[in-house]
């Protein structure tokens, strides 16, 4: 039970850590925070203090009393000490020289001190070059405001916090290591005693029907376990030979209840159906103790029976069945004699199984056919970067000009990999999902402007105007921004590629209970045989040009599956030199 106790003990490790970095966070945020606000009520304390002394010497004031006064109280309390008038001006300063210090009427703690009110403001000082904690007090003296400031550089709290974050973490890594060594001992006490009693159910699985445990001094939960075992095996000594009979009788039923199942006798007559092959083959409800040959119409059937009985051996095929009205289904079909128990080598019968693998077998065809459409497109720029690589490997490295030519296209091919790889990953990410995630209501306008703003370089590049035209109060539409502006570009950019001169127009309307979406380019236009291809991954018009624009082959396969994907409608009209026009419907309810 090296496992079990393993296992015990790591779950003891993780809850206490779990519990120890609950604790530390909580511990560490709040004797931070404590001291923090215990360190600014001190700072307001002493401001009230020296504002209180400068109330005393109210008739002693003079421009040498506040220099002579910031000096002082500075050294006294280590902090730096300010008097600031009423206007901003700086009357005295510990740790600058007045004269070069810039107006403070700004600070948001001399604002609040000539409101009459004390405050306590955190950031970075420029005249010092530190952050710094500041306190203001407003005195009045002859009728007119003072301020008194003081402010302390954050690194002594810093300081403060890291030492009780220190002492506070100390603590835990003692208390988690003594929980851990608890935890140790604990597992191992566990585990013993479910290892003895594992070990016996393993002897008992071998046929040693009298084995039995004893645990000393256990009357918890595990000594009620070893006493119900003990009483099980007397039990299961008496009742095993009963059960046999039974479970071959339920496990030959029970196990192929997922797919079509027949068994007939030696004369052919129907033993059992179940309703999966009773469903398929369109049978009645009263086919128990009919002929096999007599309700089942199917020559492939047939011919499998004939094969058991004939070898009386195990038989698999797969047949083609066409229903009426119905496509054509592809069945797995496994087919076996019955050995009676009491009937020697006799058998009672034969049992057929078949497994629809339809969706299977259309499943493999479209792997098959993807993987080798992705492993020719992923050929060509791994060919072109190897190639490339390999001459400059050769010599053509020293040639300044050529190397940077060649460099040059390995990035193009590494781009448009890594592209190619991306859409792979879109595409199978969108094809896995029955409805799209992360959805909130967006203005559909809002998300074709900023997708034509990222295209636009591209589109004056090739001097093609992009032209909006979006329904004004068009309802907001609930989507992923991403996922629609994912749509967006790739239809967009399909329609720049495309063309040559003249303009990418995109409308944007309310349908009914749709909203349409139209791009309209005067691009080179889809031949009449490809439309119904347009959409199909890695299919492209004409292959040349579209490696040379650097499409791979999916974008257009994306946006189908998008617009799938919100239970939308796709078409495209186009005619050849004239341009394309896709349109898009999506349900504003889905």
């Amino acid at each position: 039970m090296i496992i079990l106790k393993k296992k015990l003990f790591l779950t003891y490790v993780l809850i206490i850590l779990f519990i120890s970095s609950i604790a530390g966070f909580f511990s560490i945020h709040l004797y931070s925070g404590f001291y923090r606000e215990e360190f600014k009520n001190h700072l307001l304390k002493e401001s009230d203090i020296l504002s209180d002394i400068i109330r005393e010497d109210a008739n002693d004031v003079t421009e040498e009393y506040f220099d002579n006064f910031v000096d002082i109280y500075s050294k006294k309390l280590g902090w730096r000490v300010t008097v600031i008038d009423s206007k901003g001006n700086v009357l005295g300063d510990s740790d600058a020289e007045k004269s070069q210090m810039e107006n403070h009427l700004d600070r948001k703690e001399v604002q609040s001190a000539l409101k009459g009110k004390q405050s306590v403001e955190i950031r970075y000082s420029s005249s010092i070059g530190a952050e710094y904690m500041y306190s203001a007090s407003p005195v009045e003296i002859n009728g007119e405001i003072i301020i008194i400031r003081l402010s302390v550089p954050l690194i002594s709290l810093h300081d403060m916090q890291r030492k009780i974050m220190g002492y506070i973490i100390a603590g835990i890594i003692i208390a988690a290591g003594m929980s851990f060594i608890y935890a140790y001992f604990l597992s191992d006490k566990i585990s013993k005693p479910i290892d003895e009693l594992t070990k016996a159910a393993r002897e008992i699985s071998e046929g040693r029907y009298s084995k039995r445990i004893v645990i000393k001094n256990s009357n918890d939960q595990i000594g009620e376990l070893t006493n119900s075992f003990n009483y099980m095996s007397e039990r299961l000594t008496e009742t095993i030979n009963a059960l046999e009979n039974e479970n071959i009788k339920l496990e030959s039923i029970l196990n192929s209840l997922m797919n079509g199942v027949i068994a007939v006798d030696n004369n052919n007559n129907i033993l059992m159906i179940n309703s999966v092959f009773r469903e398929f083959f369109k049978l009645p409800e009263d086919v128990i103790g009919k002929n096999f040959y007599d309700v089942v119409r199917n020559e492939s059937l047939y011919s499998i029976m004939e094969e058991v009985q004939e070898k009386n051996h195990y038989v698999a095929d797969e047949v083609w069945f066409k229903a009426v009205m119905e496509e054509t289904k592809i069945l797995r079909i496994y087919a076996a004699p019955i050995s009676g128990k009491n009937c020697g080598t006799e058998n009672i019968g034969n049992l057929i199984v078949f497994q629809d693998v339809t969706q299977i077998r259309k499943l493999e065809q479209m792997r098959s056919d993807f993987v080798s459409n992705v492993t020719h497109e992923l050929k060509t720029p791994l060919t072109s970067i190897m190639g490339f690589a390999d001459t400059l490997k050769e010599g053509a490295i020293d040639d300044k000009d050529t190397a940077l030519k060649f460099i040059d296209i390995i990035e193009i091919e590494s781009k448009r990999l890594f592209r190619l790889i991306q859409d792979i990953l879109s595409l199978s990410e969108i094809e896995t999902r029955k409805e799209d995630i992360n959805q909130e209501y967006f203005d559909i306008s809002e998300i074709i402007e900023s997708v034509c703003q990222v295209l636009k370089p591209q589109a004056d590049n090739k001097n093609i105007e992009l032209i909006i035209s979006v329904d004004k109060n068009l309802p907001k539409f609930k989507c992923n921004r991403d996922r629609i502006s994912q749509m967006m570009i790739n239809l967009i950019e399909n329609g720049i590629k495309y063309t040559e001169k003249g303009s990418v127009r995109i409308s944007c309307k309310k349908t009914g209970k749709y909203i349409e979406i139209n791009v309209k380019d005067t691009g080179i236009g889809i031949p009449e045989e490809s439309k119904e291809r347009i959409f199909e991954r890695f299919y492209r018009v004409d292959k040349g040009r579209s490696r040379k624009a650097g499409g791979t082959g999916l974008g257009l396969s994306i946006v189908k599956h998008i617009v799938f994907l919100y239970n939308g409608k796709l078409w495209v009209e186009s005619k050849m030199g004239k341009g394309s026009k896709f349109v898009i419907l999506l349900p504003f309810e889905q």
